[in-house]
Order: C-alpha cells, then structure tokens, then sequence
C-alpha cells in the first residue's frame, strides 16, 4: 500500500481552531485594554483623596497653615504652607478631566483643614457643606472625592 505524502492544503478543523485561538486573543487584548483606560479617573481620585488626607493630617500635626490646591485645568495638585513657605507639587493623569458637577467652570480648588480639630476650616464650591470632586475619563468612567466640611472626612465613589 503506497501513501500520499504530497498533502499540500489545510483542513478545515485546522482553519476553524486558528480561528477560535486568534478571536480568544483579540478579546483578552481589548478587555485588557480597556480596564486600563478606565483604572486612570480611579488613580487620579485616590491621588486627590490621599492629597486631602496628607494636608489634614499635617495640619493637625505640625505648625502652620496648610492649603491643598486643586488645579484642574493643568491636573495638578500643590499643598502649601503659608507660614514657612514650603510647596509639595503632584501631577496627576493628563487624559483625566477634573470638574465639580454643576460648577464646570472653576479652574482650582483649595482646601484648608482647622489645626485643632481637623474639620474643613474652609473650602471652594461646597454645596450643604459637601465638596463634590469628579475625575472622568476618555471612555466615561468616573470617580469622585466626597469632602464633608463639618466633620472633615473624605472618601472616593465609584461610578
């Protein structure tokens, strides 16, 4: 019995498991691509909570007046003592928008935590004592820092 060793195509189970192998890479890839794309607004909202913790516990501990600014025009987050003048700067995620809903229109915020009882001595564009601050990226997700003025607790919200 002679054999055929001249098999010069493919079958088409052999198409079809390629096929199967290529689509299951493709959709891990855009899967993965996309929780990228949306982890940035939560980045960016952790890294305003942490600033507003950060300026409320050095304003309960050490001497002098401590200002977080948020400016959301360049991203970018700068906590200052008036008193002996040193600066702490962070820049946040570029492709993130930052805004307080309702209030588009503000370019910075800047927050003041009181020395003796770390409550929000004062704030830019609260509403019912509350400070509302919204990441938003490409794709439309959303995080937000909550700031309460009469207790001086912050916390992130995911959307």
């Amino acid at each position: 019995m002679k054999r055929k060793y001249d098999n010069k195509g493919v079958t088409l189970v052999e198409l079809l498991v390629v096929m199967a192998i290529l689509s299951i890479a493709v959709g891990a890839a855009g899967i993965s691509i996309s929780l990228a794309y949306s982890r940035d607004a939560e980045k960016c909202a952790k890294s305003i909570n942490a600033a507003l913790e950060n300026t409320r516990m050095l304003s309960l501990s050490e001497k002098g007046k401590f200002t977080m600014t948020l400016d959301m025009v360049n991203n970018q987050i700068t906590i200052d003592n008036s008193e002996t003048g040193n600066v702490h700067t962070e820049n946040l995620q570029k492709k993130v928008k930052i805004y307080v809903p309702g209030k588009e229109e503000l370019t910075s915020i800047s927050v003041r935590f009181d020395k003796s009882t770390g409550k929000v001595a004062a704030m830019d564009a609260e509403e019912n004592g509350i400070l509302r601050i919204t990441s938003e990226n490409n794709t439309g997700k959303k995080a937000s820092v909550v700031l309460v003025k009469g207790t001086g607790k912050h916390y992130v919200e995911y959307k």
